[in-house]
């Protein structure tokens, strides 16, 4: 229930449902999930004001915080100012939820038991016992042409347990914001560069310490991890299941590898406490910033998966991509492995140019832009 409050004789309507201070820094949370940095005096003042203690201040001072800070912002509330704000929606052209907050909660309220220190360390042993086992059995499948094989059956069973596991990996980064701040927010899904992709809302990190932070951002890989090793068991009495696991390594390595914000990017960067690493390693290159030795290493990874991935593009198209095309108009009859094979080249074509894309916009910010970044998510209110 929404707090009241009276400042000077004007009832405001009190939004503030959580006040954190984590590694010096303060983060307000309000009852509709959205989150502020405070600094020290700000939220000294915020206290005061929520426990009736203000009388001793300033009163331009309070007049001032509470309409040009706290309303303004939708903290605070009064009749005057009816407006509602919107939290912070995810960083995607389409996004649609899924699964409601409430649920997602109700959900996360079983999954505690993953995160106690004694089981998630056997759990987490046993899978890379598995998959260690499975890749020395069929390093053969781990190739780029394999997945040219499939039959319809196949992929059917492959998209279905993608989606699924996909679906998995939200519910760890969930569970852990809700074992660790109490609260976790919707799962839905989006178009990122017209890929499909899953979401969590996890803004609740705000709120936690820069290891439980790394904890929440790598929770996914861990609960992907366990369901892997599921499906590699049963893999043993149904071969197909092969077809699922080789994209699920490709995947899995592909969110590990701290490649720009995704699950290992997030890992690094909450574990050392940084806005955004990538942003601090380009200040660096600029000259705005002081090296440090996570900046130099993270500056020369990106450099060379950039390069890599550059040397893989040129590769494909210089020769995979035409001999794909030639064979695929090479043949009198449409079955389903071209049409396959169709689709697939495509798909490589749209991902090569949003990857250009990517890169001489990146370039173009590197020339141009004369503001460092903040990567900070949050809305500031100090």
């Amino acid at each position: 229930m929404t707090k009241q409050v009276c400042i000077f004789e004007k009832q405001y309507s009190s939004l503030v449902d959580f006040i954190s201070e984590v590694d010096d820094r303060y983060t307000v949370r309000t009852e509709d999930d959205r989150f502020f940095n405070f600094d020290k005096m700000s939220v000294s003042l915020l206290r005061e004001l929520e426990t009736n203690d203000y009388q001793q201040r300033n009163p331009d001072l309070i007049k001032h915080f509470v309409e040009q800070i706290l309303v303004e912002k939708g903290i605070y509330r009064d009749s005057s100012n009816p407006q509602l704000f919107e939290k912070k929606q995810p960083a995607l052209s389409i996004h649609q939820t899924l699964l409601t907050a409430s649920l997602v909660n109700r959900i996360c309220r079983r999954l505690h038991c993953f995160f106690q220190p004694l089981l998630a360390v056997f759990l987490l042993a046993v899978a890379i016992v598995v998959h260690t086992i499975y890749i020395g059995q069929h390093i053969g499948n781990f190739s780029y042409t394999y997945i040219f094989t499939y039959s319809a059956t196949d992929l059917l069973l492959v998209l279905a347990l993608s989606l699924f596991c996909s679906l998995i990996h939200e519910f760890g980064h969930a569970s852990a914001c809700h074992h660790f701040a109490g609260r976790a927010g919707e799962i839905g899904t989006g178009i990122n560069m017209l890929v499909p992709v899953f979401f969590a809302n996890v803004s609740n990190i705000y709120t936690l310490t820069r290891r439980k932070k790394a904890i929440v951002s790598i929770s996914g890989l861990y609960f992907q991890m366990l369901f892997g090793s599921v499906v590699m068991v049963f893999a043993y009495w149904y071969g197909q299941l092969d077809k699922f696991i080789t994209l699920y390594f490709m995947g899995f390595i592909f969110s590990l590898l701290p490649v720009y914000r995704n699950d290992g990017y997030w890992f690094i960067n909450d574990l050392t406490n940084r806005h955004d690493l990538l942003s601090d390693s380009v200040a660096v290159i600029r000259r705005k910033k002081t090296a440090t030795a996570l900046d130099i290493l993270y500056s020369l990874f990106f450099v060379f998966s950039s390069l890599l991935v550059a040397v893989l593009v040129l590769r494909f198209l210089i020769y995979s991509g035409p001999t794909m095309f030639n064979e695929i108009l090479s043949v009198s009859e449409i079955d389903f492995s071209i049409a396959l094979k169709s689709t697939l080249l495509v798909i490589h074509y749209i991902a090569i140019f949003f990857f250009f894309y990517a890169l001489a916009k990146t370039a173009l910010g590197f020339v141009f832009k004369t503001q460092e970044p903040t990567g900070i998510n949050k809305n500031d209110a100090s």
